[in-house]
């Protein structure tokens, strides 16, 4: 197991999971209508319906994935990918919130125990 922590999405992100069986993403999701810090899962393929190819300049995480797919030698068959719930943020601070901070250890617990290394 590798994990990896990065600062990019669109092709940047799709082609660090190059060489890979399988993955598994965490990013903040804004929500207005759900609680702050609830984790949500999904399959990649859950994201097709956001696959757009017409703007290459900004190619969502779903659209790069497609393309990078197609392209190389080996490329995860399966990712997961888990969001916490945020709010929009116009402001920003070093860190986690504390409810966030629970909500990514809990996500950490629920990732381990998918990828069979059991609790923290």
């Amino acid at each position: 197991m590798e994990v990896k922590l990065l600062s990019t999405g669109g092709l940047s992100a799709a082609e660090e999971l190059i060489g890979h069986e399988k993955a598994v993403i965490v990013d903040a999701m804004v929500s207005r209508e759900d609680k702050i810090g609830t984790i949500r899962k999904f399959d990649h393929s859950q994201l097709s319906e956001t696959v757009h190819l017409s703007e290459p300049h900004q190619t969502n995480f779903a659209s790069a994935v497609e393309v990078v797919a197609k392209h190389a030698p080996r490329f995860p068959n399966r990712i997961t990918i888990y969001a916490i719930l945020i709010t929009q943020q116009e402001d920003f601070r070093e860190g986690l919130s504390q409810g966030i901070t629970h909500a990514a250890e809990e996500c950490a617990d629920l990732i381990l125990e998918e990828v069979g290394k059991g609790r923290r």
